[in-house]
């Protein structure tokens, strides 16, 4: 038996997570990078409405605005700050149900591995070793892809939709 052990490359093994993350949960995935546009873009919106009562509160306060010019701004600041938690919770769902999805994907391929290796193996302590951490990177492996999904869809909403 070769004492030598293989190396696996950290974006290697992660181009090869993603697309079973992707097949394991195409439809959370879609909804959930959909999601992640609008979740970016509120928050743009949600800028948008402070400034708008800022400025509605100055006026005020400098007596160019009356009551009703301040209320319309602070319901229209809630009624984004409701939106906002609504599909913060919904895009944390998603990422949660897809997580433990492709997980359970993960898994499944290695057990199918695991069967067939030979049962001589599994007496030795580095290769169980081996066995227990590949089956904790299959837990947190697809993080990495919900999180790139994130970088690409949500926080890139964001900054397209500020920078504007």
């Amino acid at each position: 038996m070769s004492t030598e052990k293989k190396k696996y490359p950290f974006f290697k093994t992660m181009l090869r997570v993603i697309p079973i993350q992707y097949k394991s949960t195409p439809w959370h995935c879609a909804i959930n990078n959909c999601i992640g546009i609008f979740h970016g873009l509120s928050f743009s919106l949600a800028v948008i409405a402070t400034q708008n009562l800022f400025d509605a509160i100055s006026n005020a306060a400098i007596g160019k605005a009356g009551f009703l010019d301040c209320l319309i701004p602070i319901i229209v600041l809630a009624g984004i700050t409701f939106f906002q938690q609504i599909i913060n919770g919904a895009h944390n769902f998603h990422a949660t149900v897809m997580l433990g999805k492709s997980s359970g994907k993960i898994s499944v391929i290695l057990h199918r591995k695991l069967l067939r290796i030979d049962p001589a193996q599994y007496e030795d302590t580095d290769f169980l070793d081996d066995v227990n951490k590949a089956r904790e990177g299959a837990k947190v492996a697809p993080n990495f892809g919900i999180s790139l999904s994130n970088l690409l869809f949500f926080y890139s909403s964001y900054f397209a939709s500020i920078g504007m």
